[in-house]
């Protein structure tokens, strides 16, 4: 049976309460991309996985044994979540996508990591990673390497075989192999599934199988309300997703309530996922993100959707700077000539005054010359 540590990463991050409760804030916080590094040798080698499958002999290939339609284009990208219980920030998940062409594969990682405070009661370094068909969307292999406290180290797997509707399982301590219906997926490539390749909307329900527990149950979702949701990274316009997992479970059962909120475009990004619990909630909120796509006419439809977009903003700016630079014009050649008319004006008042003082100079020195003369005159005779 397969420990409970593995759908703890599901509730991202399920820390113990008499550690929390005093977690304050690090003054010295580590670095979510240096701490993530130190799980990349968890893994299971290629060597490995094939033997593996060789060892339960599993019919391949298994690839590509239906096709979906995707919502959007082959992103590979890496989201970052603080992980806390209420105040108290615990430590981060990272998840990432990866496509492969070569291998017509997807690569889901989630990595649980603690912070400095935590990790001084109870370091977590956690890596769980599932593969997918590219096109079929179903689960093809699952490992997970935990490394929990002071001593814990467990490395498992669950090998699908969707061919003869098996999956082998490998827990810490030992195996079994549990009869599945096809494309049975693990809690990594469910979510994988509602964001790639289904179209869902507020008033919705669905149902898929799930392996958690060491048995598939089946997990409903019901779509809610659809509102805007801010968090760390950014305000993103959201629909609210709440799974039911049925059975039994301590993790994740009736009783509890999660609560995923996708971001409302093609991209389905979780922004924010909530777990209530006993003792009030647990909460992972997006603080970044990164994408870049994969090789591939997808990519470049997307990539054309981009340029578009950039030769619209550019043409935008462009024709407004050209508004811009010939309103300036207009308004200098106005002033230009407001001024000169001004000028010109002031010139000609300025003219014809000269003008008329020198005529008014001139008639009056030859108005004074002409009394004189004829005063002379006068007194002469």
């Amino acid at each position: 049976m397969m420990p409970l540590h593995c759908f703890r990463f599901f509730l991202l991050f399920l820390f113990v309460f008499s550690l929390t409760v005093f977690a304050g804030k690090d003054e010295k916080e580590i670095r979510w991309d240096e701490a993530a590094s130190e799980v990349d040798s968890f893994p299971f080698s290629k060597q490995f996985v094939d033997s593996v499958i060789s060892r339960h002999k599993v019919e391949q290939p298994q690839l590509h044994l239906r096709s979906m339609k995707q919502l959007v284009t082959c992103p590979a990208e890496t989201l970052v979540y603080t992980v806390g219980w209420g105040p108290f920030n615990a430590g981060y998940v990272v998840l990432t996508t990866r496509y492969n062409k070569e291998t017509g594969t997807v690569t889901l990682g989630g990595k649980a990591l603690s912070n400095n405070f935590i990790s001084a009661f109870y370091r977590m370094r956690d890596y769980v990673i599932s593969t997918m068909d590219e096109k079929g969307l179903y689960p093809l292999f699952f490992e997970q390497h935990l490394r929990e406290g002071k001593k814990y180290k467990s490395n498992e797997y669950i090998l699908f075989d969707n061919i003869a509707g098996k999956v082998h399982v490998q827990s810490r301590k030992k195996f079994k192999t549990v009869e599945a219906p096809k494309f049975t997926y693990d809690y990594l490539s469910v979510l994988h599934l509602l964001r790639f390749a289904r179209a869902i909307a507020p008033g919705d329900t669905f149902s898929e199988k799930l392996f958690i527990h060491s048995k598939v149950h089946s997990i409903r979702f019901s779509v809610k309300t659809s509102k805007p949701k801010k968090v760390e990274a950014g305000t993103f316009p959201c629909i609210l997703l709440k799974p039911k997992l049925a059975g039994e479970g301590r993790a994740f059962n009736k009783r509890d309530k999660l609560e995923i909120w996708l971001s409302d475009d093609k991209r389905r990004i979780p922004v924010a996922i909530r777990s209530k619990i006993k003792f009030g909630a647990i909460n992972a909120r997006l603080i970044w993100y990164s994408r870049t796509d994969c090789d591939g006419k997808q990519a470049t439809e997307q990539a054309t959707e981009q340029a578009t977009e950039q030769a619209t903003e550019q043409a935008t700016e462009q024709a407004a700077e050209q508004a811009a630079d010939q309103n300036t014009e207009q308004d200098t050649e106005q002033d230009t000539e407001q001024d000169t008319e001004q000028d010109t004006e002031q010139d000609t008042e300025q003219d014809t005054d000269q003008d008329t003082d020198q005529n008014t100079d001139q008639n009056t020195d030859q108005n004074t010359d002409q009394n004189t003369d004829q005063n002379t005159e006068k007194s002469t005779e």
